[in-house]
């Protein structure tokens, strides 16, 4: 097996049946590192429950195989994952971590061996210290993050220079902003939070899961896509104006209490789960938005709704009131 290309290996494994492979790798440790070897010819490698008396092995044939694009790490045993990272990772331009052990002592591996990383993913323990975050602004080419923490997470913690998309998942809060400017999407799930919108000038999409959100600064004239499910909204000014705080807004979909009075004059689809929110009065769509061509509306109470003449798509469940369509 030592002597036969993988490639050619491969191709043999490939035509195994699944039992006999698995009883392959039981009967010999050289089919075991075979199949590991040719796995990245099949799919992204993907080390499960790794313990520190394998680990030189899996190093062993990790080092002698293609390199990959995507490795994840479910589950190391302590000590385990900074090593493979440490040895494997600059193989790889995209990482993702499961329940780790050795927090700070992976940071420090991938700040010193895997700094053209595009891709990094880390799900952490709730009561992980995640302060030495911070180190890895040297991550110079880091593209897509994502963090799945219940801890507060401090943005001063990320890389901010070529960072696009962010990804944070069951964070307690996040605190301490700052200026994103490479920043284009946002995704955040948390409990109650405040965010400055001038910290991300060319933020195009906006993702937030929350109980309350408190949104304010410069209107954001990059953003086109809004997702909110919260219950509780707040603007700057008091008021729901989103046709104030995202003038360029072509999609919106909402999960929570309120009901826009106006729209932005470029929204195209709104999406809306109103929770029986009641507005007295007229809810009128038609003046603002000329291009808007989906509305679906759940959940909501009001005396009149008015939409353009331009919605070609309208589906409506438990709203009362009266509905008129522009001519």
């Amino acid at each position: 097996m030592h002597h036969i290309p993988t490639c050619v290996v491969s191709g043999i494994m490939d035509h195994l049946p699944r039992k006999d492979l698995k009883q392959a790798m039981m009967v010999s440790k050289t089919w075991y590192r075979a199949y590991l070897g040719c796995r990245s010819f099949w799919s992204a490698p993907s080390l499960v429950g790794t313990s520190l008396d394998v680990v030189e092995d899996v190093i062993g044939v990790m080092s002698k195989t293609v390199p990959g694009n995507w490795l994840t790490l479910e589950s190391p045993r302590p000590g385990a994952a900074p090593r493979i990272i440490e040895v494997c990772g600059p193989r790889y331009g995209s990482l993702t971590c499961f329940s780790l052990y050795d927090h700070r002592e992976i940071i420090e591996a991938l700040c010193g061996h895997c700094r053209h990383l595009v891709r990094l993913g880390l799900w952490l323990r709730p009561e992980t210290d995640i302060s030495s975050l911070g180190h890895m602004s040297c991550l110079e080419e880091l593209d897509i993050m994502f963090l799945g923490s219940g801890a507060v997470v401090s943005m001063h913690d990320f890389p901010s220079g070529a960072l696009r998309y962010l990804h944070l998942m069951g964070v307690e809060q996040v605190v301490s902003w700052k200026r994103f400017e490479s920043l284009k999407h946002l995704t955040l799930e948390t409990t109650s939070q405040m965010i400055d919108l001038d910290n991300f000038p060319n933020l195009e999409t906006l993702d937030v899961m929350a109980r309350h959100l408190y949104l304010y600064g410069s209107p954001s004239p990059m953003l086109y896509d809004l997702t909110l499910d919260v219950k509780f909204v707040h603007f700057e000014d008091g008021e729901d104006r989103i046709e104030r705080q995202f003038p360029s807004l072509r999609r919106y979909k909402a999960r929570g209490w309120h009901c826009p009075i106006r729209l932005p004059a470029l929204l195209e689809s709104i999406d809306l789960n109103a929770r029986e929110y009641y507005i007295e009065g007229v809810v009128d769509w038609s003046g603002e938005s000329k291009s808007l061509d989906s509305v679906i509306i759940d959940r909501l109470a009001c005396d009149t709704l008015v939409l353009p003449a331009s919605v070609r798509r309208l589906v409506l469940s438990e709203v009362s009131g009266e509905l008129q369509m522009m001519s």
